[in-house]
C-alpha cells in the first residue's frame, strides 16, 4: 500500500470515527432532549386529585328568570309591586322534573304580597304584570330561589326551579260565592284594603307538600309558608329573597 493509499485510508478511518462520534453525540443530545421534554410535559400535566369537589351548578342551568305566559288572564288590572294576591301553584325541580310542592285548591289559594320579601325573589319578580285568571310558568335560577343552601330534603343546593302559577284573584276583591269561608273570615292581613267587605283570608292557604292532606295543622294555617314545605316562602335560615 502506497503512502497516499495509507494516508487516504487513515483519513477515511478518521472521518468514520468523527462521524461515529458525531452520531453518538447527536443521539445523546436527542435522547436528553426527549427525556427533558417528557419530564417537562409530565410536570405540567399533573392529574387532578381524586375526590375533588365540583360545583353543583351545571353549565346548562339558567342564570336569569324566564317568564312564559300560558294564559293571559282577563281585565285591565295587572299585578304591581306591593299588591296582595291569591294564587295556586305547582313547583318542580328543573332537572328531573320532581314535584316538591303544590297548592291547586282555589278555595284555599296561597296569599302573597308581591315585592315584600315574603317569597323567593323569582316569585317577587315573576308575578309582576299578571292578570286575574292568568297562568304563568316561571323558570327560576338558583340565585333567585334557594341558592347554595337549597331547602333540604326536597330542594338540593344550587337547584333551578320551575313554577306554574295561576292568579286566582287580587286580595282586595271579594271571594267567589262558592267559597265556604267567604262569610266567616276576615280580610287578609297583607291586603291593601282593611274594610269590612274585604275578602276573607283563605283557611289553610298553603300546601303542606305535594302528597300532604289538604287539611293542614293550625300552625301551618297561621303561617304564610307551610311547615316542612318547600313552598317559595322566605323565612329565617333560608337565603334572603
Amino acid at each position: 500500500m502506497t503512502f497516499l493509499e495509507t494516508l487516504s485510508a487513515q483519513r477515511r478511518a478518521a472521518a468514520r470515527g468523527v462521524a461515529g462520534a458525531r452520531s453518538s453525540a447527536t443521539m445523546l443530545v436527542c435522547s436528553s432532549a426527549l427525556l427533558g421534554a417528557m419530564t417537562f410535559l409530565g410536570c405540567n400535566s399533573v392529574p387532578e386529585p381524586e375526590g375533588k369537589s365540583k360545583p353543583a351548578a351545571s353549565s346548562n342551568d339558567p342564570t336569569e328568570l324566564k317568564i312564559e305566559d300560558l294564559a293571559p288572564g282577563t281585565g285591565d288590572r295587572v299585578v304591581k309591586d306591593g299588591d296582595a294576591i291569591l294564587v295556586t301553584y305547582k313547583g318542580t325541580l328543573l332537572h328531573g322534573g320532581k314535584q316538591f310542592d303544590a297548592n291547586t285548591d282555589k278555595d284555599k289559594a296561597f296569599p302573597v304580597t308581591v315585592g315584600k320579601g315574603e317569597v323567593i325573589k323569582g316569585w317577587d319578580q315573576g308575578l309582576l304584570g299578571m292578570k286575574k285568571g292568568g297562568k304563568r310558568k316561571l323558570t327560576i335560577p338558583a340565585s333567585l330561589a334557594y341558592g347554595e343552601a337549597g331547602h333540604p330534603p326536597d330542594i338540593p343546593k344550587n337547584a333551578p326551579l320551575v313554577f306554574e302559577i295561576e292568579l286566582v284573584r287580587f286580595g282586595d276583591e271579594p271571594a267567589p260565592a262558592p267559597s265556604a269561608s267567604a262569610s266567616a273570615s276576615a280580610a287578609p292581613s297583607a291586603a291593601p284594603s282593611t274594610s269590612a267587605d274585604a275578602p276573607p283570608a283563605p283557611s289553610g292557604s298553603a300546601s303542606a307538600g305535594p302528597t300532604a292532606d289538604p287539611a293542614t295543622s293550625a300552625s301551618a294555617k297561621a303561617s304564610a309558608k307551610p311547615a316542612g314545605s318547600a313552598a317559595p316562602k322566605a323565612s329565617a335560615g333560608k337565603p334572603a329573597p
